[in-house]
Protein backbone atom coordinates (compact mmCIF):
# COMPACT_ATOMS: atom_id res chain seq x y z
CA UNK A 1 0.00 0.00 0.00
CA UNK A 2 1.50 3.78 -0.66
CA UNK A 3 -0.10 6.33 0.20
CA UNK A 4 0.39 10.26 -0.38
CA UNK A 5 -0.95 13.34 0.59
CA UNK A 6 0.47 17.01 -1.05
CA UNK A 7 0.59 20.56 0.09
CA UNK A 8 2.54 23.30 -0.04
CA UNK A 9 4.16 24.94 2.87
CA UNK A 10 7.74 27.14 3.11
CA UNK A 11 10.45 25.36 4.64
CA UNK A 12 8.77 23.74 7.53
CA UNK A 13 8.77 20.65 9.38
CA UNK A 14 6.43 20.95 11.64
CA UNK A 15 3.04 21.04 9.25
CA UNK A 16 -0.28 19.16 10.03
CA UNK A 17 -2.90 18.64 7.55
CA UNK A 18 -5.80 15.92 7.16
CA UNK A 19 -6.70 14.75 4.14
CA UNK A 20 -9.80 11.80 3.55
CA UNK A 21 -10.21 11.56 7.48
CA UNK A 22 -6.63 10.57 8.52
CA UNK A 23 -4.65 12.97 10.39
CA UNK A 24 -0.97 13.51 9.36
CA UNK A 25 0.97 15.51 11.89
CA UNK A 26 5.24 15.54 11.75
CA UNK A 27 6.11 14.86 14.93
CA UNK A 28 9.72 16.10 16.08
CA UNK A 29 10.58 14.13 19.45
CA UNK A 30 14.25 12.35 19.06
CA UNK A 31 14.05 8.98 18.44
CA UNK A 32 14.23 6.39 21.45
CA UNK A 33 15.78 3.10 20.93
CA UNK A 34 18.63 0.93 19.93
CA UNK A 35 21.17 1.91 16.83
CA UNK A 36 19.77 1.92 13.53
CA UNK A 37 20.33 -1.41 11.26
CA UNK A 38 22.54 -1.27 8.49
CA UNK A 39 20.78 -0.21 5.50
CA UNK A 40 19.81 -3.22 2.77
CA UNK A 41 18.26 -2.70 -0.64
CA UNK A 42 14.52 -2.27 -0.35
CA UNK A 43 12.87 -4.28 -3.29
CA UNK A 44 9.69 -2.74 -4.59
CA UNK A 45 6.97 -5.15 -4.61
CA UNK A 46 4.74 -2.38 -6.66
CA UNK A 47 5.29 1.29 -8.14
CA UNK A 48 3.20 3.66 -7.96
CA UNK A 49 3.67 7.03 -10.16
CA UNK A 50 3.51 10.83 -7.72
CA UNK A 51 4.34 13.57 -8.70
CA UNK A 52 4.59 17.32 -6.85
CA UNK A 53 1.97 18.24 -9.18
CA UNK A 54 -1.06 16.21 -9.11
CA UNK A 55 -1.59 12.97 -8.17
CA UNK A 56 -3.67 9.77 -9.36
CA UNK A 57 -6.11 7.34 -7.54
CA UNK A 58 -9.48 7.32 -6.63
CA UNK A 59 -8.96 9.32 -3.71
CA UNK A 60 -8.17 13.09 -4.12
CA UNK A 61 -4.75 13.18 -2.98
CA UNK A 62 -4.22 9.46 -1.62
CA UNK A 63 -2.58 7.02 -3.72
CA UNK A 64 -3.34 3.12 -3.31
CA UNK A 65 -1.14 0.58 -5.10
CA UNK A 66 -2.21 -2.40 -3.06
CA UNK A 67 -4.89 -3.91 -0.74
CA UNK A 68 -5.13 -3.29 2.81
CA UNK A 69 -3.18 -6.63 4.63
CA UNK A 70 -6.05 -8.12 6.53
CA UNK A 71 -5.96 -7.89 10.17
CA UNK A 72 -6.82 -11.36 10.84
CA UNK A 73 -5.70 -14.91 9.36
CA UNK A 74 -8.15 -17.41 7.25
CA UNK A 75 -9.38 -18.91 10.83
CA UNK A 76 -9.80 -15.22 12.37
CA UNK A 77 -6.73 -15.58 14.58
CA UNK A 78 -4.95 -11.77 15.15
CA UNK A 79 -2.28 -11.15 12.51
CA UNK A 80 0.98 -9.03 13.88
CA UNK A 81 0.40 -5.10 13.48
CA UNK A 82 1.72 -4.56 10.40
CA UNK A 83 4.38 -1.55 9.83
CA UNK A 84 3.78 1.31 7.42
CA UNK A 85 6.77 3.51 7.20
CA UNK A 86 6.21 7.37 6.38
CA UNK A 87 7.91 10.18 5.45
CA UNK A 88 7.31 13.75 4.37
CA UNK A 89 9.30 14.76 1.55
CA UNK A 90 9.62 18.63 0.92
CA UNK A 91 10.70 19.45 -2.98
CA UNK A 92 12.72 22.66 -2.37
CA UNK A 93 12.61 24.86 -5.82
CA UNK A 94 15.35 27.00 -5.59
CA UNK A 95 17.74 29.57 -8.19
CA UNK A 96 20.80 27.15 -9.04
CA UNK A 97 23.51 27.02 -6.22
CA UNK A 98 21.24 28.34 -3.64
CA UNK A 99 21.66 25.01 -1.58
CA UNK A 100 24.16 22.86 -3.96
CA UNK A 101 26.65 25.55 -3.77
CA UNK A 102 25.83 26.66 -0.49
CA UNK A 103 29.18 25.28 1.75
CA UNK A 104 27.23 27.18 4.94
CA UNK A 105 24.32 24.49 4.26
CA UNK A 106 26.77 21.60 3.61
CA UNK A 107 28.79 21.85 6.92
CA UNK A 108 25.34 21.53 8.94
CA UNK A 109 24.72 18.15 7.24
CA UNK A 110 26.20 15.09 7.69
CA UNK A 111 28.02 13.47 4.25
CA UNK A 112 29.50 10.88 6.64
CA UNK A 113 26.10 9.21 7.03
CA UNK A 114 26.69 8.21 3.25
CA UNK A 115 29.42 5.14 2.38
CA UNK A 116 32.64 6.59 0.55
CA UNK A 117 31.70 4.83 -2.48
CA UNK A 118 28.24 5.59 -2.85
CA UNK A 119 29.29 9.12 -2.13
CA UNK A 120 32.57 9.72 -4.29
CA UNK A 121 30.02 7.82 -7.01
CA UNK A 122 27.08 10.19 -6.88
CA UNK A 123 29.65 12.88 -7.21
CA UNK A 124 31.20 11.46 -10.34
CA UNK A 125 27.76 11.38 -11.49
CA UNK A 126 26.29 15.46 -10.17
CA UNK A 127 24.52 14.13 -7.19
CA UNK A 128 24.91 14.44 -3.73
CA UNK A 129 23.22 13.16 -0.41
CA UNK A 130 23.66 13.90 3.35
CA UNK A 131 21.69 13.58 6.38
CA UNK A 132 20.91 16.44 9.15
CA UNK A 133 19.41 16.98 12.67
CA UNK A 134 16.19 18.28 12.20
CA UNK A 135 16.91 20.46 14.87
CA UNK A 136 19.36 22.45 12.22
CA UNK A 137 16.65 22.93 9.76
CA UNK A 138 15.64 26.61 11.20
CA UNK A 139 19.27 27.81 10.38
CA UNK A 140 19.39 25.84 6.99
CA UNK A 141 16.34 27.03 5.87
CA UNK A 142 17.57 30.72 6.78
CA UNK A 143 20.32 30.14 3.90
CA UNK A 144 18.40 29.09 1.23
CA UNK A 145 15.20 31.70 2.07
CA UNK A 146 15.92 33.63 -0.97
CA UNK A 147 13.84 35.35 -4.02
CA UNK A 148 12.13 33.03 -6.14
CA UNK A 149 12.44 30.02 -3.57
CA UNK A 150 9.55 28.01 -3.39
CA UNK A 151 9.11 24.59 -1.58
CA UNK A 152 6.20 21.75 -2.20
CA UNK A 153 5.35 19.06 -0.10
CA UNK A 154 4.10 15.34 -0.13
CA UNK A 155 3.69 12.98 2.43
CA UNK A 156 3.85 9.18 1.72
CA UNK A 157 3.13 6.04 3.28
CA UNK A 158 4.51 2.30 2.16
CA UNK A 159 3.48 -1.36 3.33
CA UNK A 160 7.71 -1.75 3.12
CA UNK A 161 7.40 -3.16 -0.11
CA UNK A 162 5.81 -0.92 -2.81
CA UNK A 163 7.62 2.18 -3.77
CA UNK A 164 6.90 6.05 -5.31
CA UNK A 165 8.25 7.68 -8.03
CA UNK A 166 8.26 10.99 -7.83
CA UNK A 167 8.45 13.25 -11.54
CA UNK A 168 11.05 15.40 -11.61
CA UNK A 169 11.30 16.39 -15.26
CA UNK A 170 8.34 15.44 -17.31
CA UNK A 171 7.36 14.39 -20.89
CA UNK A 172 11.03 15.34 -21.72
CA UNK A 173 11.13 16.06 -25.72
CA UNK A 174 14.95 14.64 -26.16
CA UNK A 175 17.19 14.49 -23.74
CA UNK A 176 21.29 12.99 -23.57
CA UNK A 177 22.35 11.93 -20.72
CA UNK A 178 26.13 11.02 -19.59
CA UNK A 179 26.77 9.09 -16.44
CA UNK A 180 29.53 6.80 -14.52
CA UNK A 181 29.10 3.46 -14.17
CA UNK A 182 29.86 1.10 -11.55
CA UNK A 183 33.56 0.25 -13.45
CA UNK A 184 33.93 3.68 -13.12
CA UNK A 185 33.54 4.18 -17.46
CA UNK A 186 31.53 7.19 -18.45
CA UNK A 187 28.51 6.31 -20.61
CA UNK A 188 26.04 8.35 -22.20
CA UNK A 189 22.61 7.82 -24.01
CA UNK A 190 19.59 9.54 -25.48
CA UNK A 191 16.17 9.24 -24.77
CA UNK A 192 13.37 10.72 -26.90
CA UNK A 193 10.28 11.00 -25.21
CA UNK A 194 11.10 9.84 -21.83
CA UNK A 195 9.98 11.50 -17.99
CA UNK A 196 13.20 11.27 -15.26
CA UNK A 197 11.66 10.17 -11.81
CA UNK A 198 12.93 9.49 -8.55
CA UNK A 199 11.84 6.38 -7.13
CA UNK A 200 11.42 5.97 -3.39
CA UNK A 201 11.47 2.86 -1.28
CA UNK A 202 11.26 2.46 2.38
CA UNK A 203 11.32 -0.22 5.22
CA UNK A 204 10.91 -0.27 9.07
CA UNK A 205 11.56 -3.25 10.63
CA UNK A 206 8.91 -2.49 13.96
CA UNK A 207 7.18 0.70 14.98
CA UNK A 208 9.38 3.34 16.34
CA UNK A 209 12.43 2.27 14.67
CA UNK A 210 14.77 3.84 12.29
CA UNK A 211 13.56 3.61 8.24
CA UNK A 212 16.13 2.56 5.98
CA UNK A 213 15.10 5.10 2.63
CA UNK A 214 16.45 4.03 -0.64
CA UNK A 215 16.50 6.26 -3.27
CA UNK A 216 17.41 5.71 -7.17
CA UNK A 217 16.82 7.88 -10.40
CA UNK A 218 14.93 6.31 -13.15
CA UNK A 219 14.14 7.45 -16.76
CA UNK A 220 10.61 6.25 -18.48
CA UNK A 221 9.91 5.28 -21.28
CA UNK A 222 6.83 5.41 -23.75
CA UNK A 223 5.46 1.92 -23.64
CA UNK A 224 6.13 -0.33 -26.36
CA UNK A 225 3.67 -1.52 -28.64
CA UNK A 226 2.14 -4.68 -28.06
CA UNK A 227 3.25 -7.95 -30.21
CA UNK A 228 1.10 -8.53 -33.47
CA UNK A 229 -1.16 -11.52 -33.03
CA UNK A 230 0.73 -14.63 -33.77
CA UNK A 231 4.11 -12.93 -33.40
CA UNK A 232 7.07 -14.64 -32.57
CA UNK A 233 7.63 -13.89 -28.67
CA UNK A 234 10.26 -11.79 -29.20
CA UNK A 235 11.18 -9.77 -25.87
CA UNK A 236 10.00 -6.35 -25.94
CA UNK A 237 12.38 -3.45 -24.77
CA UNK A 238 12.39 -2.33 -21.29
CA UNK A 239 9.91 0.97 -20.93
CA UNK A 240 12.66 2.57 -18.30
CA UNK A 241 16.23 2.58 -17.83
CA UNK A 242 17.37 2.26 -14.08
CA UNK A 243 20.28 3.74 -12.71
CA UNK A 244 20.84 1.24 -10.70
CA UNK A 245 25.09 1.81 -9.41
CA UNK A 246 23.43 5.05 -7.83
CA UNK A 247 21.08 3.17 -6.01
CA UNK A 248 21.19 5.46 -2.22
CA UNK A 249 20.03 3.36 0.78
CA UNK A 250 20.38 5.02 4.32
CA UNK A 251 19.13 4.01 7.20
CA UNK A 252 17.55 7.72 8.74
CA UNK A 253 16.89 8.58 12.75
CA UNK A 254 13.65 9.46 12.98
CA UNK A 255 15.09 13.15 14.73
CA UNK A 256 17.18 13.20 11.41
CA UNK A 257 16.29 13.87 7.78
CA UNK A 258 17.95 12.80 4.60
CA UNK A 259 19.09 15.52 1.30
CA UNK A 260 19.73 14.66 -1.95
CA UNK A 261 20.38 17.63 -4.00
CA UNK A 262 22.28 17.96 -7.62
CA UNK A 263 26.29 18.61 -7.32
CA UNK A 264 27.80 21.58 -8.84
CA UNK A 265 25.98 21.45 -11.90
CA UNK A 266 28.22 24.10 -13.68
CA UNK A 267 30.77 21.42 -14.26
CA UNK A 268 28.79 19.00 -16.23
CA UNK A 269 25.25 19.96 -17.24
CA UNK A 270 24.58 16.63 -18.90
CA UNK A 271 25.02 14.58 -15.72
CA UNK A 272 22.64 12.55 -14.05
CA UNK A 273 22.18 15.27 -11.57
CA UNK A 274 21.72 18.11 -13.67
CA UNK A 275 19.32 16.32 -16.11
CA UNK A 276 17.04 15.30 -12.84
CA UNK A 277 17.43 17.91 -10.23
CA UNK A 278 17.78 20.85 -12.32
CA UNK A 279 16.02 23.28 -15.39
CA UNK A 280 18.49 25.07 -17.06
CA UNK A 281 15.43 26.47 -19.13
CA UNK A 282 14.01 28.67 -16.72
CA UNK A 283 15.20 32.28 -16.50
CA UNK A 284 16.82 32.08 -13.88
CA UNK A 285 17.98 28.18 -13.70
CA UNK A 286 16.43 26.43 -11.26
CA UNK A 287 17.59 23.43 -8.65
CA UNK A 288 15.74 20.85 -6.93
CA UNK A 289 16.36 19.51 -3.43
CA UNK A 290 14.54 16.76 -2.30
CA UNK A 291 14.32 16.52 1.34
CA UNK A 292 12.97 13.22 3.73
CA UNK A 293 11.86 13.51 7.11
CA UNK A 294 10.81 10.13 8.69
CA UNK A 295 7.58 10.62 10.31
CA UNK A 296 7.52 8.73 13.83
CA UNK A 297 3.63 6.92 13.97
CA UNK A 298 2.56 5.11 10.84
CA UNK A 299 -1.11 5.50 9.92
CA UNK A 300 -3.18 2.52 11.51
CA UNK A 301 -3.88 -0.37 9.14
CA UNK A 302 -7.05 0.09 7.47
CA UNK A 303 -10.18 -2.05 8.31
CA UNK A 304 -11.15 -4.24 5.97
CA UNK A 305 -14.54 -3.49 4.00
CA UNK A 306 -17.79 -5.38 4.98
Amino acid sequence: MVMCSSRRTIFAFLVASSLGGCSWVAALNPFAGSAPPSPAPVVPRSVTPANFFGTAGTQPGIITVAPPRPLTDVNGRPLPTPVYPRVQVLKLNLPVGTFSANSKVWKQLNEDAIDGKTSTLLAQNGLRAATGSQLKWPEIAKLIDVPGASTEERRCQTDNHSAVEFIMQNQVDSQTVFFVDSDLQLQGRTFDESTNVIRLSMNQPKVGSPITIQLEPVVRLPAPPPPERFAPNIPQPPNEVTFTNLRLAVTVEGKDFLVLAPSDTKVDSFSVGSRFLTDTEKTPATESVLVFVPQSEPMPAEKPKK
